[in-house]
């Protein structure tokens, strides 16, 4: 039996995936320790886990919200939320390898396990000796051959220069000497992409079909989506058994941030002039259309497990969780992007017949409902759908990670940074 120390944010888009894969080690023989916030409690009980409280200084999501040094209002809103992203980054780290070599060498954790944005995690395994593995939630961070993530490896720039600018940007060479940690080699990735990714073992919740014909960075398993589900205490029917025949749902986002930027009024006045049934969750919108007709029905917040079964197609905002969940089910999708790797997908959604893709720029409502008419009468893509969904469906995706986290632990030549294999 190992003891396994895993991190992650305590957002649910991050937390569900990563509970899957504790449940499933603790299923296996193994201890599991679950490093995230104090209401996570519950389900990390559930999973057969042990909470390890995460501090505020260690919350990614926290940090950003609560900057320690607020950018001046007269910068732009972008260039404020990427330097308060950067510098939240450089001082995450030090908290974070501090709070978990603590648990590491208390508890004598033979395993970290990390999600992207665990700033500092890959510092702490390194320091101490210990195997670091990522899981990273979607596929726009999977790492091509020269260790660039795929939502920018079609940068019109050699793969020397990308580093150069990100190490330049990220500088956190000076975290690795003030933390006691040697130098990279010069020629090195920038250091910003190997600590959110791990060279030794990289768990990918999404399938591999999606992902760019482009070679890949080696030890990097693509386990399907995957998500925690607390145990059902009654007898009740799933949420989407009483739909009507033909719902469509629309979401914009599952998770409690915002960014909705005013997307799903947009989706939702457009679509329910079209008189289909409409199942609709706002989430964290704000920005709530009323008076849409009884064909409308709205909700705070509906399981995806429950509903994608018993729906006829999704209109999305595209983020990663939702596309995966909604191609393991076989839904056919419309995605309206309007930022960051909701646009990467879209654009790959449509480029493999996968979904059709609308940028939020030319979403009007006559393009929003003509579009989505065309999907729901595109029987060519229901059918590719429907073909990758019988696979995917097919993947055992926590026996898969559970056997590739294994197979770390108990390999014999494996060497990377200060870990080396018994």
């Amino acid at each position: 039996m190992a003891t396994l120390l895993i991190t992650t944010l305590p957002l649910a888009s991050h937390t569900l995936p990563m509970l899957s894969l504790a449940e499933a080690l603790v299923k296996g023989g193994h201890r599991v320790l679950f490093h995230t916030g104090q209401s996570d409690y519950a389900k990390v009980q559930a999973a057969g886990a042990e909470l390890v409280p995460m501090s505020p200084d260690c919350n990614f999501a926290h940090r950003l919200e609560n900057p320690a040094a607020p950018m001046p209002k007269w910068l732009p809103e972008f260039v404020r939320g990427f330097l308060s992203f950067r510098n939240e980054i450089l001082k995450m780290i030090p908290c974070m390898v501090a709070e978990l070599e603590t648990v590491i060498k208390r508890e004598r954790v033979d395993c970290l396990v990390a999600d992207y944005l665990g700033f500092g995690a890959s510092y702490a395994a390194e320091r101490l000796g210990i195997p670091f593995v990522t899981l990273t939630m979607g596929w726009t961070v999977t790492m091509n051959a020269n260790t660039i993530p795929l939502f920018i490896s079609s940068t019109p720039l050699p793969p020397r220069i990308i580093h150069t600018l990100v190490d330049f940007i990220f500088p956190l060479g000076r975290v690795r000497q003030q933390i006691g940690l040697p130098p990279r080699p010069q020629n090195a990735p920038a250091e910003f992409f190997s600590i959110v990714v791990s060279k030794l073992l990289n768990l990918v919740t999404f399938p591999q079909e999606f992902i760019p014909a482009e070679k890949l960075q080696e030890n990097q398993v693509f386990i399907g989506p995957t998500a925690f589900q607390m145990p059902e205490v009654s007898d009740r029917q799933p949420f989407g058994a009483n739909l009507e025949p033909g719902t469509v749902l629309v979401s914009t986002t599952t998770s409690g941030d915002s960014g909705d930027m005013g997307l799903f009024r947009q989706m939702l006045e457009s679509i329910a002039q079209m008189g289909i049934p409409i199942l609709a969750t706002s989430a964290s919108a704000t920005d709530i259309p009323d008076g849409l007709g009884e064909n409308v029905r709205l909700e705070t917040f509906v399981p995806f497990d429950e509903v994608l079964p018993y729906i006829r197609a999704l209109v999305t905002h595209g983020g990663t969780g939702s596309v995966g969940r909604a191609l393991q089910y076989g839904v056919p999708m419309l995605i309206i992007s309007s930022y960051g790797e909701t646009v990467n997908t879209g654009h790959q959604a449509a480029k493999l017949g996968l979904a059709y893709h609308l940028p939020k720029s030319k979403a009007t409502p006559t393009v929003i409902r003509s579009t989505l008419q065309a999907l729901l009468q595109d029987q060519a893509l229901h059918a590719r759908v429907k073909a990758l969904s019988e696979k995917m469906l097919a993947m055992d995706s926590q026996e898969i990670a559970v056997k590739a986290v294994e197979n770390i632990l108990h390999s014999e030549k494996i060497t990377v940074g200060n870990y080396s294999s018994r």
